[in-house]
This record gives C-alpha cells, sequence and structure tokens, in this order.
C-alpha cells in the first residue's frame, strides 16, 4: 500500500521512491487478477496531507507529534513549506491514478477523496494522524457514492450459465 505513512517515512524524498512504490502496487494487482481476472480493487488517493497539517496545528496536535514522534515531516514542516507535502501528494495520486488507467478494467480510482477536507473534529485525538471513526466514514461515504451505480448495475446483470 501507499499512503500518508510513506510520505512520514522518506519526507520531502518520497517522490524518488514513487516508482518503486508503483511498481510493488502494480505487481500486487497483478498477483490479484492472476488469481481472480473479474475482482474489482477500489483504489482510493491520499487526502491532502498539507491541509491536514494546518488543521492540526489549529487544534493544538503539534505537542502530540512532539510527544509521540509520529511523524517527521508533520513535526518540522514549516507553513511555507506546506506547498512541497501537496505537491507530494499530488504526485503520488498522479501515479496511482496511472495505475488505474493501466488496470481500467478491474480498478475504481476514487477521484472524489482527493477533494476531501479532514477537519479536526474527524482525526483521532490521541495521534492528531488518522481519522477517527467520523473520518473513515466521511471516506467510505463518498467511496460509496462513486461504487454504487457500478455495483447496482453489476446486480442487476443476469448472470453468465
Amino acid at each position: 500500500t501507499i499512503g500518508h505513512n510513506d510520505i512520514c517515512r522518506y519526507g520531502i524524498n518520497t517522490k524518488r521512491h514513487l516508482a518503486e512504490i508503483k511498481t510493488n502496487i502494480s505487481q500486487v494487482i497483478q498477483k490479484l487478477l492472476k488469481r481472480n481476472p473479474g475482482v474489482k480493487i477500489v483504489l482510493i488517493p491520499l487526502i491532502n496531507l498539507a491541509e491536514l497539517k494546518r488543521e492540526e496545528d489549529a487544534a493544538g496536535c503539534s505537542k502530540r507529534f512532539l510527544a509521540f514522534q509520529s511523524c517527521r515531516v508533520m513535526r518540522t514542516i514549516s507553513d511555507n513549506g506546506l506547498h512541497k507535502i501537496e505537491a507530494i501528494v499530488a504526485h503520488i495520486n498522479d501515479g496511482l491514478k496511472e495505475i488505474a488507467k493501466k488496470f481500467s478494467d478491474n480498478i475504481f480510482y476514487i477521484h472524489s477523496i482527493e477533494n476531501v477536507m479532514l477537519r479536526s473534529n474527524f482525526i483521532q485525538k490521541f495521534d492528531c494522524f488518522h481519522p477517527n471513526r467520523e473520518g473513515y466514514s466521511m471516506i467510505a461515504k463518498e467511496t460509496w457514492k462513486v461504487m454504487k451505480p457500478h455495483v447496482c448495475s453489476s446486480l442487476a446483470q443476469p448472470k453468465q450459465p
């Protein structure tokens, strides 16, 4: 998988590791398709981590970042450097879109998630980083909004003998 934790691990060098990450994701998808050619995969883009950082600063999370040492990038990036994080997230999401196009018969890429803003009331209070129940619920609802027509239409089609 790829996610915000990868940005935390690689920092502003995440772009350098994107080719490796894309290869790994593609290999996993190929293995899935080999075992089950009809499988449908939902690919969810990363949410804007820079916006999350702004929300977290407003919610007083900077002390938690220092205490838990959870994400070096989130602890050390300045407000002026947030554009770098935005560029990394956009670059990763572009890579995920490429993968989705490559396997377009099997992958649903949920574009609208890119615009989701996780406000402080949608973030776990203990780590100020991961979505809480309401945050995951919002992501799930957005995903279902995209998936529902596809699921309903496939259920309505008669099964092949």
